[in-house]
């Protein structure tokens, strides 16, 4: 009878949790840094791998040849300072809260980022907060983010809203009908104006 193998497979637990964790402690004690992210007055230290591994948006920044990769200070032009500090966090941590004043900057900064499941988990957000007063709102802000899903659902809230609700127009808030174009306007009352027609 041969002998057994003496050869083993060991699978630590929890192994990417603690690296994370340690990795994290790192950032807050900022050390260990080897990039800094400039947005407005906020200087950001954090690690190249860390971002890399968690955004494509800094992945490409630094694993290909262009200024950046090689740069200790990178400028974040047009970015909220807090949204993208909460962002470097999630890299980290995996973590993020959603409030109704930030979450339109960490959207759009999720975007830029180019980190889907923030940006699936805003939009989540974001529906849930549909409400006649705001659905314009997020229906414009989806549009010039290039959410189409988000799009999609404010703009068939924004469309009931106008008329299915009570099946009046005295419904429509103000706003909403303002901030629709003719076109729009014209083709959701037209099967309305229908509707209505033949009921008198």
């Amino acid at each position: 009878m041969e002998p057994c193998s003496a050869d083993e497979f060991f699978q630590a637990l929890n192994h990417a949790e603690q690296t994370f964790k340690k990795m994290e402690n790192y950032l807050r004690h900022k050390q260990l840094c080897d990039v800094i992210l400039v947005a407005g007055d906020r200087r950001i230290p954090a690690h190249r791998l860390v971002l890399s591994s968690v955004s494509d948006y800094f992945a490409a920044m630094f694993t290909n040849d262009v200024r950046e990769a090689r740069q200790e200070e990178i400028k974040m032009e047009g970015v909220e300072p807090n949204s993208l500090w909460s962002l470097i966090q999630y890299a980290y941590t995996g973590r993020l809260e959603l409030k109704e004043d930030n979450i339109e900057c960490l959207l759009s900064t999720a975007c830029l980022l180019q980190l889907s499941q923030v940006v699936e988990a805003c939009c989540k957000f974001l529906m849930k907060q549909l409400h006649p007063s705001n659905c314009l709102g997020i229906r414009s802000f989806a549009d010039a983010q290039g959410c189409t899903d988000l799009h999609k659902v404010a703009h068939n809230y924004t469309m009931v809203c106008i008329f299915e609700k009570q099946g009046s127009v005295s419904f429509v808030p103000s706003p909403v009908v303002e901030g629709l174009s003719t076109c729009c306007c014209f083709h959701t009352a037209l099967p309305w104006v229908l509707r209505f027609r033949l009921m008198v």
